[in-house]
């Protein structure tokens, strides 16, 4: 009787082990989670300021211009305290429709925090003429540099700016900077970051594009940007006549479910792509034009998964290929022309 209950208390055991192994065979693993924001101070993160007075009204030309400042006792990496005097200044030209700052939340907070009075200036949507849109954007930038920096308690330092565009903006971008300089902005530090760009005009993209010796240059592209061709982009990097060594092509790369596309500075809530593909880049080329630090640093790091293995890297290059999707605006033809005499003729 002992050997027999025995017996059915090993049978039941190993029944038991048997079914806790098929249960442990069947759980899914857990799945790796995509890198985190980088800590604040660390280059993707966020800085020590906080949102302080702003303003905002319309331009001479029908334009809408918004100007943030930071505030606060700490010490951000632009150097200085957050609530100094005087503040370096990034100008924004925003893309087709882009017409407030919440088209890019994530970004303005991030240069805010980071020690830069931030300032957006929109233009008019119909039609979209050169002509019409570039004077618009430069106008804002001159109003809020003087009407409204006044409201602010002149706080802007003009000697340091950044210019960041995105899309139609960031075409923009070259010639903003040349009539910028000219106005005396931008001579002890200027950069210039153009994100997904399309149509450039008033400059010549077969080069040069003069901007500048002391400036330093990006241009930022999204692997699976369906909405410009890579190859403007690609024609401006090449046009700008500065060394390779102050100057940036960088596409950042997909991975899963994080496409990387010509709404990643977008509103959407931020993952790894805006920490790594979009703020990490503006930060390195603002320290490496205002004090010289960071200029080498390796902007294909995209972060590392929670399992432990990098985040797919973006692509830095002095010789940029166009690896954009098949799919994209085409950059020639009837109906469809970006800018690109380079390639497509006058």
């Amino acid at each position: 009787m002992k050997s027999t209950t025995r017996a059915r208390s090993s049978a039941l055991a190993t029944a038991c082990a048997l079914a806790f192994c098929m249960l442990a065979i069947a759980a899914p693993a857990t799945a790796a989670t995509p890198p985190g924001k980088p800590a604040s101070g660390q280059l993707g993160g966020a800085g020590p300021c906080t949102a302080g007075p702003k303003t905002s009204g319309y331009g001479n030309r029908s334009q809408y211009i918004w100007v943030q400042t930071p505030t606060g006792s700490g010490q951000p990496r632009t150097g200085g305290l957050c609530n100094d005097n005087q503040r370096p200044v990034v100008f924004i030209s925003p893309g087709y429709s882009a017409m407030t700052p919440s088209s890019y939340p994530h970004l303005i907070e991030d240069m805010i925090s980071n020690g830069h009075i931030v300032v957006y200036v929109n233009y008019s949507l119909f039609p979209v003429m050169p002509g019409v849109n570039y004077p618009q954007v430069l106008d804002g930038f001159k109003v809020a540099a003087t009407t409204f920096n006044a409201r602010l308690g002149n706080r802007m330092d003009l000697d340091n700016i950044g210019i960041w565009g995105n899309s139609l903006g960031a075409g923009m971008v070259p010639w903003l900077a040349k009539e910028m300089y000219a106005s005396g902005w931008g001579y002890e530090s200027l950069w210039l970051l153009s994100s997904a760009t399309s149509w450039v005009f008033w400059v010549e993209l077969t080069g040069p594009v003069d901007i500048p010796s002391h400036a330093r240059a990006m241009v930022v592209a999204y692997d699976q940007d369906n909405k410009t061709d890579h190859r403007v982009g690609i024609d401006l990097f090449e046009a700008y006549d500065v060394p390779d060594s102050q100057k940036w092509h960088i596409q950042v790369q997909s991975e899963g479910s994080y496409v990387a596309d010509h709404g990643t500075a977008g509103p959407a809530a931020a993952n790894y792509l805006d920490w790594y593909g979009v703020h990490r880049p503006y930060q390195v080329l603002s320290d490496c034009a205002r004090s010289g630090v960071h200029c080498d640093a390796d902007l294909s790091f995209m972060g590392t998964w929670s399992d432990g293995h990098a985040a797919t890297p973006a692509i830095v290059s002095d010789d940029p290929e166009d690896m954009g999707p098949e799919d994209a605006t085409v950059e020639c033809g009837e109906d469809n022309h970006q800018g690109t005499s380079s390639r497509c003729g006058p």
